[in-house]
């Protein structure tokens, strides 16, 4: 399934897309095969969930935990500290 070129996937097991260039506020992106319209800007670097993440799941970038949700985050919402909360993956072990 096709994901739009401006969004990158570092590794396999990442729940989030990294923003590769800006895309702005309404539009149209294609992540994992699916249309999303965009309810925000997101820049260079930025985080957009590639599937649905519930409250409380770890999120996970460059194939490392970086975060837990603490809310919802739908498919193709910016993923940031509105959401998600920085994970001490040290307290897990």
């Amino acid at each position: 399934r096709e994901t739009d070129a401006r969004l990158l996937l570092l590794d396999s097991a990442d729940n989030v897309l990294s923003v590769a260039r800006p895309i702005r506020f309404g539009q149209l992106v294609s992540i994992e095969g699916s249309p999303i319209c965009l309810d925000h800007n997101a820049g260079v670097g930025s985080k957009i969930a590639r599937f649905r993440i519930g409250q409380g799941e770890v999120i996970k970038a460059s194939g490392a935990i970086v975060a837990m949700a603490i809310e919802d985050i739908e498919v193709g919402q910016l993923v940031h500290a509105h959401n998600s909360m920085s994970h001490d993956v040290k307290k897990q072990s």
